[in-house]
């Protein structure tokens, strides 16, 4: 993906605490078709990967449905059943709190099925520490912090000036404005300015091109010269943000003509917004490491943009892990593989190496894997330190070297920092590889 930008003990007690959950446990409710007299070995793969999907559930409810009006035989059946499904969601998670129950319904297809509601909550009972990323906990802390800020904020005074080009399709239109409409909300109390939002389809290279020369914006190559590339108008996947003549934000995207967007495109309006808030908060013209430039953005974006149906954050995981480009000691061989098998087993000196190397913001970007190495390290920070404490960080470079902004908010280096980092990662490659 392309997006480009202008320009123990001790650390604990000087970091902020776990916030008020003002976000409720969240609810996760599967009815489950099963004909057999208990469980079926089916179901019990059902349940393992919902289990696996929300690794953090705390308790279980299973409910066998009957009809409205069971015979004894009947609502005995469905009980058997439904206690079937707990005893083995507990055999996959014994600190589960269960319970087995029976209802009606007045659904006749229903009857007969199981119901399980996952009970998950939003924080852990212990806060994270820099010593302890739970690779279950990390992402999904994190991600609530998000929403909860969103939903703490009122929308954005900011006026923003849309430019759609002539293929963009209507529905592709509307689904960006909701999106940078939530990232406006997100940041309204620390981001306010008015700014520019041009959206064009791979079909609208010329005109989008035209506009970037009008209006402004960084493109090395120019937007034409980017799409020309081979393969890069499949998916049009180009979004960057940049200033415009004047000085002012502005954000372009591509958005395909057919409608169909690509598997993570509803992060890419919040990722760009959020460069714009960034650069609104670093100090001009002072080159910030790649990890941390990207890593941000691309945390917040999943976090906001997908955060309220996966808040534990699996497709932002997956997106993370996923490098096809990764060769940061410039092997110059492909291997698709080769960050998977990496991050299970790195050691913390050569996973601290890779981000190292990024500091320098070398031209081969995306052979260090700085979006999803950078995501990551952003939602531990936001996750341990919450965010009002990134966003000082991200100010006190207008004081300091970023280094020694770093060491001033989270009391420790960046060299640190990438150490105790490390076994999160490699945590993060063996749960999904």
């Amino acid at each position: 993906m392309k997006k480009l930008i202008a320009a123990g003990l001790s650390l604990f007690l000087l970091l902020p605490t776990v916030p008020a959950q003002a976000l409720s446990d969240q609810t996760i409710s599967k009815t489950i078709s099963n004909s057999a007299a208990t469980i079926s070995s089916i179901n019990k793969s059902a349940v393992s990967s919902l289990l696996f999907q929300n690794p953090v559930t705390s308790s279980i409810s299973c409910v066998g449905l009957t009809k409205l009006k069971p015979t004894s035989k009947e609502k005995s059946a469905a009980l058997t059943k439904a206690k079937s499904f707990c005893s083995f969601a507990k055999t996959r998670n014994s600190s589960l709190v269960v319970a087995s129950s029976t209802q009606t319904t007045n659904i006749a297809s229903n009857v007969g099925k199981v119901n399980l509601v996952l009970k998950v909550p939003s924080y852990p009972a212990t806060a994270l520490t820099f010593d302890n990323l739970d690779v279950n906990w990390v992402t999904r802390t994190a991600t609530s912090r998000v929403l909860e800020r969103y939903e703490s904020k009122a929308q954005s005074s900011a006026v923003i000036e849309y430019h759609v080009g002539p293929n963009v399709p209507p529905t592709g239109v509307t689904r960006e404005k909701s999106l940078i409409s939530k990232a406006s909300r997100l940041w309204s109390d620390v981001f306010s300015k008015n700014f520019t939002v041009v959206l064009f389809s791979e079909k609208d290279a010329e005109w989008a091109e035209q506009k970037r020369l009008e209006l402004g914006g960084d493109l090395p190559g120019g937007i034409t010269g980017y799409l020309a590339r081979p393969g890069a108008t499949d998916q049009c996947i180009l979004g960057f943000a940049s200033t415009d003549k004047a000085g002012n934000p502005i954000y372009f995207n591509c958005i395909h003509s057919s409608g169909k967007r690509y598997a993570v495109a509803d992060h890419t309006a919040v990722h760009e917004h959020f460069h714009m808030v960034q650069n609104s908060l670093y100090k001009p013209n002072i080159l910030m490491p790649l990890w941390l430039n990207e890593g941000a953005p691309t945390f917040f974006g999943f976090a906001l943009g997908y955060g309220s149906t996966d808040r534990n954050g699996r497709l932002a995981e997956q997106f993370y892990l996923t490098s096809p480009a990764f060769d940061p000691f410039a092997t110059g061989t492909v291997d698709s593989t080769r960050f998977r098998s990496w991050a299970k087993g790195a050691s913390n000196e050569e996973i601290a190496k890779v981000f190292e190397l990024m500091e320098a913001d070398p031209e081969n970007r995306d052979a260090f894997n700085q979006y999803g190495l950078g995501a990551i390290a952003a939602q531990a920070l936001i996750a341990v330190g919450g965010i009002d404490t990134y966003l000082d960080f991200i100010r006190g470079t207008n004081q300091a070297d970023w280094k020694i902004a770093f060491k001033k908010q989270y009391g420790l280096t960046p060299a640190e920092f990438y150490l105790k980092l490390a076994p999160y990662i490699r945590s993060l490659g063996n749960k999904y590889f």
